[in-house]
């Protein structure tokens, strides 16, 4: 009787698995037992559906990853389209989804009705994540009217910020070839030496040259003799905004380190801009054209302040008699947003010195709200422990 059982576990184990998980094959097989096999058919099919691999993806019990994926869903696609994550990987750019390794975000894994498995119709996905409101705009250019984004963009990276295709002015070139008459426009500026996006906005504007939304007075009067012609510097643009240069004469200061190049420049645009005081894009960009240190650190934090993107919240733009050029004392500034921890907080100023560095302890001595950290709230270290006995040694 023993070995009678024992031949017939033998033969379970030999036979088990090609006979009870057979791979289900088009209308066959116990995947379209419970999910209908029409679901699983479309214009375009992913080739293991087309096959009838579901095993190729899906473990047939139990998972660790949702839809009961074999493996994490960037390293499972990976797993085959391997040629196109080592072009992606050479890219200094990449669509958020695309490094999160969120390939469904915009693809369909069994199915769909448009070429390279796309859930929408090209020209409309871009739609589900950004804003595109085309009546917006009294004159829109071609492509962005059309919904042709991937005539200027890479869906998944790119070499050039925003995933543009090419850098400027070449990507605007392909199209609007040079000619006498576009460089007269130009006051007969070498078309391959301009940053054609500085002024013209490439979805739309309300002027038929797409000129971006906010004019610099003397770019609007056509007064260009005004600041052309006379020694460039930031003393040509004080000589307007003389308003300005207090904001800037204070101890932390954005003068410190400009060195010889154009300050102003660095954040203003002096012709168009689409944002105020003619600033070349939001404040986070601009800020991240010096500081990119401090969004790689925050690039690899887990917990994050929000808002943190709007520098302004929290620092002056030019200068400040704080450090880091804040607006105000740091307690004043959290509490602009946390108005309970002003009146129920642990100690702080004068009387609260920090016993590692004897100086007065304010909000950012146990938070990095700036940075971001790895702990909640923000705290520099773990709350429950190993924070507290920086000072509290003898605990």
């Amino acid at each position: 009787m023993r070995l009678r059982s024992l031949l017939l576990l033998l033969c379970l184990l030999l036979t088990g698995p090609s006979a009870a998980w057979p791979v289900a094959g088009p209308g066959a097989g116990p995947c379209y037992d419970c999910h209908p096999q029409e679901t699983f058919q479309g214009r375009f099919q992913h080739h293991p559906v087309a096959k009838g691999e579901c095993g190729a993806c899906h473990q047939p019990h139990v998972a660790k990853y949702p839809g009961l994926l074999a493996r994490p869903e960037k390293e499972l696609c990976f797993s085959c389209h391997q040629r196109f994550q080592q072009h992606m990987e050479r890219k200094g750019h990449q669509h958020a989804p695309v490094a999160k390794g969120e390939c469904g975000a915009c693809h369909a894994p069994h199915q769909a009705d448009n070429d390279n498995l796309l859930k929408s119709k090209p020209g409309t996905e871009c739609e589900q994540c950004h804003t595109l409101n085309q009546a917006a705009y009294e004159h829109r250019h071609q492509p962005f009217a059309a919904g042709n984004c991937y005539a200027c963009h890479d869906p998944h990276s790119a070499d050039h910020e925003q995933l543009l295709k090419q850098g400027e002015p070449g990507i605007c070139l392909s199209c609007h070839q040079s000619s006498k008459k576009l460089q007269q426009q130009h006051l007969g500026r070498e078309l391959k030496e301009l940053k054609c996006l500085g002024c013209h906005n490439p979805h739309g504007s309300t002027n038929a040259a797409l000129l971006r939304s906010t004019a610099h007075q003397p770019f609007a009067q056509r007064q260009c003799g005004q600041c052309h012609g006379r020694p460039a510097g930031d003393e040509l643009c004080l000589s307007c905004h003389q308003e300005v240069l207090t904001t800037f004469l204070q101890p932390h200061t954005h003068l410190r380190g400009a060195g010889d190049h154009h300050l102003c420049l660095g954040c203003h645009n002096p012709h168009v801009a689409d944002q105020p005081a003619l600033l070349t894009s939001s404040t986070g960009k601009n800020c991240r054209a010096c500081h990119e240190d401090k969004f790689i650190r925050r690039a690899a934090a887990l917990h994050l302040h929000p808002g943190r993107h709007v520098c302004t919240n929290c620092h002056t733009l030019h200068g400040s008699s704080r450090p880091d050029m804040l607006k105000d004392e740091p307690r004043e500034v959290c509490a602009s947003c946390h108005q309970r921890h002003k009146q129920f907080t642990h100690p702080l100023g004068e009387n609260a010195l920090d016993p590692r560095n004897h100086k007065p302890m304010d909000c950012v001595t146990c938070h990095d709200p700036c940075n971001g950290t790895m702990y909640t709230f923000n705290l520099r270290r773990d709350g429950k422990r190993s924070l507290c006995i920086q000072c509290h040694q003898k605990y």
